[in-house]
Parts: structure tokens; C-alpha cells; sequence
């Protein structure tokens, strides 16, 4: 069996906004198996905290575009460009993964956009991943949500 991941999940959103991406991490098909544990950090600064996000396997900075835009890095007002840099710096690039969420355009024309004007995440994570308020709201949607997801646990797995 493949070992299980301890996945870090770093943002300055409130809780209760990724709330739905834990428990996808600790319950879904697709990656009970994976997943350990999955630890939340609201700050990346200090020795101790920094200790704690080496020991994660996978960390995921996670952004909800409720509060603004769809920036993380790079561009004025950009709210985790340090932030970025230091956990790639901790876990390594190919162990980070951002995810923008409440996304409500969910293209792969939209990730290219982010990717083109804020080059620090290709250089700084593995992947970007996009999630919109629909898919998480509409049963229909939630087979998108299940076919991303699966393509995320793949991405997870390969590490």
C-alpha cells in the first residue's frame, strides 16, 4: 500500500470556508486511503509553525476568491506571496499545491489566465486547481467535483 499523506492546509480565510476540502481529504473515496491526517495553519511565520509544515507530505495553500480576486501571488494586493515562498521553500514545489476556490468562471482559459500573470505559482507549486461555488452547491455538479478530485488525488499520489 502506498504510505498516507499529512496534508497542511494554509490560509487566511476563515475555517469554515475550507471546511468542505478537509473532510473531501479525510472522507472521500478517493482518498481515505491517502490521507493520515490534515493539519490547518493561519500563519507560516515563527520556528515552530515552519517545523510543523516540513513534517506535511503535501501542503496546500488555499485561497476563496469570496474575499476579492482570484490573486494569490505576484500582483498588487496579492495577499500570500510570502507565504507562497516559504511553504514551497518548506515541503519542496512538487509538495505544494494552491487551490482558488468559489471560482464562478472555472475554465481551463481562466487557470491559464492566473498562471500567466501570476508565474510564481508554476515556479513555487506543482499545481493550481480551480473550484466553483457551483460545483460544491449542485448534485448535478458534484460528478465535476468527483472528476477533479480524482485528478487531485492523482496529483497527491505522485508525490
Amino acid at each position: 500500500s502506498c504510505r498516507k499523506h499529512i496534508i497542511g492546509i494554509f490560509s487566511k480565510s476563515p475555517e469554515y470556508s475550507f471546511l468542505w476540502l478537509k473532510s473531501v481529504l479525510t472522507s472521500a473515496e478517493n482518498f481515505k486511503n491517502l490521507v493520515q491526517d490534515v493539519r490547518l495553519f493561519h500563519s507560516v511565520k515563527g520556528q515552530k509553525t515552519l517545523r510543523e509544515i516540513s513534517q506535511c507530505t503535501i501542503m496546500i495553500l488555499y485561497h476563496t476568491k469570496k474575499h476579492g480576486e482570484a490573486k494569490v501571488t505576484d500582483v498588487v494586493g496579492a495577499p500570500y506571496t510570502e507565504e507562497l515562498r516559504y511553504i514551497s521553500k518548506a515541503v519542496g514545489q512538487e509538495k505544494t499545491i494552491v487551490v482558488i476556490d468559489d471560482m464562478e468562471k472555472n475554465r481551463s482559459a481562466e487557470k491559464m489566465k492566473i498562471l500567466k500573470e501570476q508565474p510564481s505559482i508554476q515556479r513555487l507549486a506543482r499545481d493550481l486547481f480551480l473550484f466553483g461555488r457551483k460545483e460544491k452547491d449542485q448534485t448535478m455538479e458534484r460528478q465535476r467535483l468527483e472528476e477533479k478530485l480524482g485528478t487531485f488525488s492523482a496529483s497527491i499520489t505522485r508525490t
